[in-house]
């Protein structure tokens, strides 16, 4: 029984890397990873920290590793390096160098791939010391197929990192208070600390934690620091004192060497920055057909219309069953928390934002079916991987099986359906038709005009340069493409600018995240065409 479950994990972590290729490849750069790029390359570099200060720095200088080989220039003798505007800069960066877009983003990616493998055998782990090789082996497959976690993996994408050191850590606890090992101790102070070192919102994961902590505690759980003699023991919450002082050694010893110690001081720049964003502009987010500042139930109704189906039934069912003291301490509780923590927030930017959950459902599914025959269990498992091709390559605006691409639209936008990935998918469509000029309202920070596409800019969100006058061609079709995003009017300063369209079909989808219309002799939509026709639009930071 391990050895199948060693080969179906080592298969399926292939056939992941597979798919995660294919992924990188069709999708172009969402609208933060140019952002990502030049700030860790240019940690590598010796220019400091003060480029992209806004997360911490770990997951970028991982994912720029390969660029120290590539050795791509930087933009150094511009306006923006003096600024230090990591937006305007990511973009001169990926476009205006000796190196292709693809040659300093796609290594990157892999980088971030090479995470969702150790994602794979992390919760596989988890589920087999829970229930079991089958579970283990469920477990496994289930985080390879999932097409959400696919996309997350493959992006520059600081919550997918979050998820696995949060997890990790979680779970070293969850092993040393069984098994008393010193060794499990500290693998989870290390990977809170690269938690912390990935993303800010670590300190929300750190409350449900604590919370797991202190209810194994108060129920009479025993937790110590490690060689610790029994009689010397102390029970009750204060135990916990010496444990949070060990544990914050190793994750503050962890923070200050990814900023390379000197460096040290910006991370709470970085923090300031965050708590303070909501200052500079109110946030604005998309459900059900609203543009608004957050809602309590999103992120509950976002995992459900994003989750596979037969995932959230089988996680039901696992929820529901019987878990042990230590299990609800450092698998259900920490989640929980931090799940309850994210809701209050109202950062409804996408599922993504609760990441860190979607690996303990994983492995309450898993937990579940692992109790049933191996036959049962190697069925479930090709099913789940025949089902879950539909979203391959263009995973990031997966939803359910039960919810339509109208629905989705409806119901839900930013990085959950439309991150500025569909360029790629946009040029393969206007290649069948000719590849003819088209007007074009794209939300993202990368340049149509590097991907081959002729357009007339309209009112947008998120560009940098002038628009290209690539002159409508008035004999042939004319079409409009819109980004989901445009559509819904999120960023848009008058969010009602694409209202016009909402009840039209499109002629294409595209990957989900571009809607092309047929707007040929449609005289008010070319009228209105002209209307929103823009030359220059102000940066994300300046809007």
């Amino acid at each position: 029984m391990r050895r199948l479950t060693w080969l179906v994990l080592i298969f399926v972590s292939v056939l992941f890397l597979l798919r995660g290729e294919r992924f990188i490849r069709a999708n172009s750069p969402t609208f933060d990873e140019a952002n990502y790029l030049i700030a860790g390359y240019s940690y590598w570099k010796g220019y400091g920290f003060r480029l992209g200060f806004e997360h911490p720095p770990l997951l970028k200088l991982w994912w720029t590793i390969p660029l120290i080989f590539l050795n791509p220039s930087l933009p150094e003798d511009t306006q923006a390096w003096a600024k230090h505007d990591a937006w305007i800069l990511g973009n001169q960066f990926l476009y205006d160098g000796r190196h292709t877009w693809q040659e300093l983003l796609f290594p990157a990616r892999r980088m971030g791939m090479l995470l969702g493998v150790a994602m794979i055998w992390l919760v596989a782990r988890w589920a087999t010391r829970l229930a079991g090789y089958s579970a283990g082996m469920v477990a496994g497959v289930l985080v390879a197929s999932d097409p959400n976690l696919l996309s997350q993996a493959c992006l520059l994408c600081m919550d997918f990192g979050l998820g696995l050191f949060f997890v990790a850590g979680c779970y070293g606890l969850w092993e040393y208070v069984g098994t008393r090992q010193g060794f499990w101790f500290y693998f989870a102070g290390i990977a809170f600390g690269f938690a912390l070192a990935s993303k800010f919102s670590f300190l929300m994961c750190l409350v449900g934690v604590a919370g797991g902590c202190a209810y194994f505690v108060f129920y009479g759980g025993r937790l110590a620091i490690p060689s610790t003699p029994p009689e010397q023991e102390k029970t009750g919450l204060v135990a916990l004192v010496p444990v949070a002082l060990r544990l914050g050694f190793c994750v503050i010893a962890v923070l200050i060497f990814s900023y390379f110690v000197i460096y040290a001081d910006e991370f709470p720049r970085g923090l300031k920055q965050q708590f303070l964003r909501n200052s500079f502009q109110t946030p604005r987010y998309f459900w059900n057909g609203q543009v608004g500042t957050g809602w309590l139930v999103y992120f509950p109704l976002v995992l459900l219309y994003k989750m596979p189906i037969w995932l959230t039934f089988f996680t039901i069912l696992g929820l529901y069953s019987g878990w042990k003291r230590r299990d609800v301490a450092f698998l259900l509780l920490p989640a929980t928390i931090f799940f309850l923590l994210m809701m209050a927030s109202k950062i409804n930017l996408g599922w993504r934002v609760v990441l860190p959950v979607y690996p303990i459902l994983i492995i309450a599914a898993a937990r579940f079916l692992g109790q049933y025959h191996l036959l049962l269990n190697l069925g479930f498992i090709v099913f789940v991987w025949l089902f879950s091709s539909r979203g391959v390559p263009h995973s990031i605006s997966y939803f359910s099986e039960w919810v339509s691409p109208e629905r989705a639209a409806q119901s839900f936008g930013d990085s959950n359906l439309d991150w500025g990935q569909g360029l790629i998918s946009l040029k393969e469509y206007l290649d069948t038709r000719g590849n003819p000029s088209i007007y074009f309202s794209y939300s993202g920070t990368a340049r149509p005009e590097a991907f081959g596409i002729r357009y007339q800019r309209l009112i947008s969100w998120g560009q940098f340069d002038p628009s290209p006058e690539d002159p409508i061609d008035w004999r042939g079709p004319i079409l409009l493409a819109v980004s989901v995003n445009n559509l819904q009017g999120i960023y848009l300063d008058d969010p009602q600018t694409f209202a016009w369209l909402r009840s039209r079909q499109p002629v294409s989808r595209t990957d989900g995240s571009i809607w092309v219309y047929e707007i040929t002799n449609d005289w008010e939509s070319l009228t209105r065409c002209q209307d929103l026709k823009v030359s220059r639009l102000p940066t994300p930071l300046e809007n």
